[in-house]
């Protein structure tokens, strides 16, 4: 078990205040005297084990609603298989990269890589309940937060997810990890996911930049990171280069460009 808010813990030292009270109150003590006192004597040493039974148990039921605020404050939360009597945040927060490149608008048969992208997307949400904090993502040149640590509403995030599709741009494997880490850090959440869902070509993995490593291996300090490949034929085509033949850019007037488009595989 962990606390969200660890530091609020400090505040059960103010425990010690009802038992300094009470102890200050037990010598409060003023005689009287009074002629006929030892008749009562008997029925006062009675009546003196009552109340101090009485005060230790106000002083005990203080302590304990003292402690129980400090502890619902400081916010409990279990990791793992936790049981889930303890009321609090037992579910994860999830980030959700979705691969949005050029590369990710083909594939095969009528459906591209993109619309796979979606469907493990569907397996993803199958998993979250309503309020769990989730964060969208595309990925590509310039990525792009869809959605930053919103309450899961099935609804909003369907139509989110719809206006987006693939760009013609690259991705920089290499700068994923970074970007992703700060979305991490900003989910507030006992425990946390993050989803990688792309057709990253097999070179990338097999011979990763020291960038990605060291990347994937400071995000896995902080989150869950399972990489979702979606799979497809060999083809995996990139603009590589653009460039301006002759022409002008006006109204009215022709401009060529030259395109380089290269076919990377697997």
């Amino acid at each position: 078990m962990n606390f969200l808010n660890p530091l609020l813990l400090i505040g059960a030292l103010g425990v010690a205040l009802p038992i300094i009270a009470h102890l200050l109150n037990r010598y409060e003590v003023r005689k009287t005297d009074w002629a006929a006192m030892q008749f009562l004597n008997r029925n006062m040493r009675v009546q003196s084990r009552k109340i101090r039974l009485r005060d230790l148990l106000l002083l005990l039921v203080r302590c304990l609603a003292l402690l129980l605020l400090i502890f619902a404050l400081a916010r409990p939360a279990w990791k793992g298989d936790a049981p889930g009597w303890l009321p609090g945040e037992a579910r994860a927060g999830v980030v959700i990269a979705i691969d949005s490149s050029f590369s990710m608008g083909h594939g095969e048969a009528g459906s591209t890589r993109f619309d796979e992208a979606l469907k493990r997307v569907e397996v993803v949400r199958g998993k979250m309940a309503p309020g769990d904090p989730v964060t969208l993502v595309l990925l590509g040149d310039d990525h792009r937060v869809i959605l930053r640590n919103m309450a899961y509403d099935r609804g909003r995030f369907s139509e989110a997810l719809e206006a987006e599709s693939v760009g013609p741009e690259s991705l920089d494997l290499g700068s994923v990890p970074k970007v992703l880490a700060a979305l991490v850090e900003d989910m507030e959440a006992p425990q946390k996911e993050v989803y990688l869902i792309t057709d990253g070509q097999a070179k990338d993995w097999s011979q990763p930049s020291a960038q990605l490593r060291e990347g994937l291996a400071a995000l896995g300090e902080s989150a869950e990171v399972f990489v979702v490949p979606v799979a497809g034929g060999p083809e995996n085509l990139a603009v590589t280069d653009l460039e301006l033949v002759s022409g002008v850019l006006r109204k009215g007037t022709t401009a060529r460009y030259r395109a380089t488009v290269r076919n990377c595989g697997e």
